[in-house]
């Protein structure tokens, strides 16, 4: 009997229609009838409808959004008549939801500030990428000016992580190109006001070093180096920032080596565009044996390492068919091996420990996550 207005009451959710689901409960109030049905039969499964075609990628966050908007318009109406009833829907139980207080980002602030403006285009910023790039700037321009009256010309750096949110996922893809050229745009603002610009990039959303994040990784490293961005944070990062992985690191470090090597383009290193070179070959063409080819040849060609496979099928089967993860788990291994850390002073290592102690009180820690306690040091 009351199937057609609970089939309306679950249509008004998937439509994200508020007005129409607050007139569905006034409704449901006027003819009688059952406000538990109301909600449990109509309303709620308007939303589980929601939330199946949210994971299946054909409704997205702000869909979502609306829908939850409808649905608080008509709880409005139908909860304080429950209550008046007596008829209270059951409750599971309290959640409480919190985030942490402070950032770690603030390490270094007494060396070099550096502003890290983080808009996420379409929920903390605009959802137009240039509407993105204004708040980094505003942003980035009052952080600057607090920096500056704190410390008159203490050093800058223009920074940031803006990043799109992805309104599939709820997540901010720190692979995605709309965040690769947020991070270009805003970087052009801080060369615009003559500051050395930071950016994230060479980072991937991929749980795993595999081909997303080779393309990823790769994709903004070639756009960062073309961007002439100076310093980038990124490389070795997974999981949308979340983890770093070795293996990662060191392939990484080849696709900024060859961004390096775009960004320096082609020169032409000879008086002529090889006029000469093209005199002493005649029609053989064997520019190998030129001195020519000798002397330039290593400022025009980057020499990766071991991790890229140039091998010939026959030179070295078994060598050739290792993949590239392998390979750099290798490479990882030989670097760690050789791996010699600068000497401090017992002196200077002993007040860099002091300095940690101190603040490692300040936050509650009895002592320095794995540091002797008895190493000696020297009072800050």
């Amino acid at each position: 009997m009351h199937e057609p207005i609970l089939q309306a009451m679950r249509q008004s959710i998937i439509d994200g229609a508020p007005e129409t689901a607050l007139a569905l409960a006034q409704t449901a109030l006027t003819n009688g009838l059952d406000l538990l049905d109301a909600i449990n039969h109509g309303f709620v499964p308007g939303m589980h409808q929601v939330g199946e075609q949210f994971a299946q990628h054909t409704m997205y966050l702000p869909d979502m959004m609306a829908s939850a908007e409808a649905m608080r318009a008509a709880m409005q109406v139908l909860e304080p008549e429950l209550k008046r009833q007596g008829a209270e829907r059951p409750v599971a139980g309290t959640v409480v939801l919190g985030t942490t207080q402070g950032d770690i980002h603030e390490i270094g602030k007494t060396l070099v500030g550096t502003l890290i403006s983080m808009p996420l285009a379409g929920a903390t910023g605009p959802v137009t990428l240039a509407g993105s790039v204004v708040q980094h700037a505003a942003e980035s321009i009052s952080g600057l000016t607090i920096h500056q009256l704190a410390e008159p010309g203490a050093p800058i750096v223009w920074g940031g992580a803006p990043a799109i949110f992805d309104m599939s996922s709820g997540g901010a893809p720190m692979g995605a190109i709309e965040t690769a050229m947020l991070d270009l745009a805003c970087a052009q603002v801080g060369k615009y006001f003559g500051l050395p610009t930071h950016a994230y990039l060479v980072a991937s959303d991929s749980k795993l070093v595999d081909p997303q994040a080779a393309m990823e990784s790769s994709m903004s490293a070639v756009l960062g180096a073309l961007a002439g961005i100076n310093m980038i944070s990124g490389a070795g990062m997974l999981d949308s920032l979340a983890c770093h992985s070795l293996e990662k690191l060191v392939i990484d470090a080849e696709a900024i080596a060859s961004a390096q090597r775009l960004a320096r383009g082609i020169e032409a290193r000879t008086e002529t565009l090889a006029l000469g070179m093209f005199s002493q070959t005649g029609l053989h063409g064997d520019f190998l044996k030129l001195k020519e080819t000798r002397a330039l040849f290593r400022c025009e060609q980057h020499f990766p390492s071991t991790i890229i496979d140039r091998i010939s099928r026959g030179e070295n089967d078994d060598e050739a068919l290792h993949d590239t993860f392998s390979r750099a788990r290798q490479r990882v291994r030989e670097l760690r091996s050789s791996y010699s850390p600068a000497v401090l002073s017992a002196e200077t290592r002993s007040r860099l420990l002091g300095i940690a102690a101190r603040e490692t009180r300040l936050v509650g820690l009895a002592g320095l996550p794995g540091i002797e306690q008895n190493a000696p040091i020297l009072g800050i």
